[in-house]
């Protein structure tokens, strides 16, 4: 999800080809690529039992490094002087990634629930069609992780409502700025 919003907003805001074209580089390569990349290697080191990551302090590393990369995306967008929006989405990864890293010390909340409900507080700004199809893959995400037994409907509520609100809330005051 987050490549496709990042896609989404540039596209939609940026005028400027070559920095559109950098802008969704910069988060297939710090968002997606790296991440999943980090996290196979996590998974054959046997730091990671599962693909779901089941146990939650198993979480901890790809948290911390999921931060690291938004810290470098948000540098790289603000020193190639990209549009504030690209800028304001890597903000609301990182927040949303400590948000997670913080509450995965104490409980575990869907990250998916959350990784789906990142892009519908964005959306909400732009296309409200395209904010009630990422709700129905929300629900449908959100009903697969129960399915599969990694979360509880409190877990998966939870995500999304965090990432919905934090994400919306976020993007709103860099929309002020």
């Amino acid at each position: 999800m987050n490549f496709m919003i990042f896609f989404y907003v540039a596209v939609k805001i940026e005028p400027n080809e070559t920095k559109q074209i950098i802008s969704v580089l910069i988060s297939f390569l710090f968002g997606l690529l790296i991440p999943v990349v980090y996290f196979v290697i996590m998974r054959k080191k046997g730091r990671i039992d599962d693909d779901d990551a089941n146990i939650r302090q198993q979480r901890k590393n790809p948290y911390l490094f999921g931060i690291l990369l938004t810290i470098i995306a948000i540098a790289l967008s603000s020193f190639l002087h990209l549009k504030i929006e690209i800028i304001a989405l890597w903000v609301v990864y990182f927040i949303n990634s400590l948000l997670l890293l913080i509450i995965n010390k104490f409980w575990k909340i869907s990250a998916h629930a959350m990784g789906v409900a990142i892009p519908m507080g964005i959306t909400i700004f732009y296309s409200k069609m395209f904010t009630m199809i990422l709700f129905i893959i929300l629900i449908l995400t959100g009903w697969s992780r129960i399915k599969l037994k990694v979360h509880t409907i409190t877990q998966v509520v939870l995500g999304g409502i965090l990432g919905f609100l934090v994400s919306g809330l976020i993007f709103q005051i860099f929309l002020l700025i």
